[in-house]
């Protein structure tokens, strides 16, 4: 008879004892699978790179995971794609014809948002933690957790809209300036309103385009992962990411110039480079879970 061992969860990660037919945690159905070569390198490698490794290695785990469930990721991309092209239709027609307010509208939009989001990142979850990936199971839980993930959008949707007012309000200087005439020469002034546009763009832009992501996808892996209640789960985030930026920050760089070299490939390469990144930022969550600011034991 063949010796059986038991993993981690697929649904949630959770370090079951021997012998556990249950989860102890989200009371999933843990499967016995035989201790086969290839079973058993997986589950080293989860173990040894994300639960005892660094957040680099948790990274180029991610990346790994993409390059094997390449083609699925692509196909699901696609289909994304067209999703989201319907939806734009959507408030085309709704704005057009006036059949819908702007609130009502927007809440719509919402939902769809967080129930892609959640979709997504339950796939991505199910990628790294070595678990087949169901689509059937990920719009199931897409459409289960529309409303906590809801919650954790409206904080993009709300850092967003601070952001673009404080970019507004730094930037009124720079228009007024623009209408008087100053004795200063105007060589001289371009370069001061540029400089005044760079600080604007560090201090308020590069934050945005970062750290707000990140941030929403962390806490929308909290709670798919049902760890954290949706109005706890962004604090939580916000917590890992005080405490690891300059890590997360280099990480994350690195995904930017992943998307913009995506980008230049005719805008075809995003195909690719976007599923990556929800796989990598997988596993930067299930890394900070395990190892960051207060972990925890399973």
């Amino acid at each position: 008879m063949a010796k059986t061992i038991q993993l981690r969860c697929s649904d949630c990660a959770f370090l079951n004892p021997d012998e556990s037919a249950w989860c102890g945690m989200c009371g999933s159905k843990l499967a016995n699978e035989p201790l086969l070569n290839k079973t058993q390198k997986k589950k080293e490698s989860y173990e040894k790179l994300i639960a005892g490794g660094t957040l680099g290695d948790a990274f180029n785990f991610g990346y790994a995971v993409s390059l094997r469930e390449m083609p699925a990721l692509i196909g699901g991309t696609i289909l994304l794609i067209i999703v989201l092209s319907l939806a734009w239709l959507f408030n085309i027609v709704a704005h057009a014809s006036g059949i819908v307010t702007f609130v009502f509208t927007f809440v719509v939009n919402l939902f769809f948002v967080s129930f892609l989001w959640g979709t997504i990142s339950r796939a991505s979850l199910d990628s790294i933690r070595e678990r087949k990936v169901s689509f059937g199971r990920a719009i199931g839980e897409g459409f289960r957790n529309i409303l906590p993930v809801s919650l954790v959008c409206l904080v993009f949707a709300v850092g967003v809209g601070i952001t673009a007012g404080l970019y507004w309000l730094w930037s009124g200087p720079v228009e007024a300036l623009r209408q008087i005439n100053l004795p200063l020469s105007a060589g001289y002034l371009n370069f001061m309103l540029g400089v005044w546009a760079t600080v604007a763009m560090v201090l308020l832009m590069v934050p945005a385009v970062i750290w707000l992501p990140l941030l929403t996808q962390l806490a929308i892996f909290r709670v798919l992962d049902r760890r954290s209640p949706p109005w706890f789960a962004p604090v939580w985030a916000i917590n890992q990411i005080v405490h690891y930026h300059w890590e997360l920050f280099w990480i994350l760089i690195r995904e930017i110039f992943m998307h913009i070299f995506g980008i230049i490939v005719c805008y075809i390469g995003v195909i690719a480079t976007l599923p990556i990144a929800g796989l990598q930022n997988a596993a930067i969550y299930d890394w900070l879970r395990l190892n960051g600011d207060e972990p925890e034991k399973y």
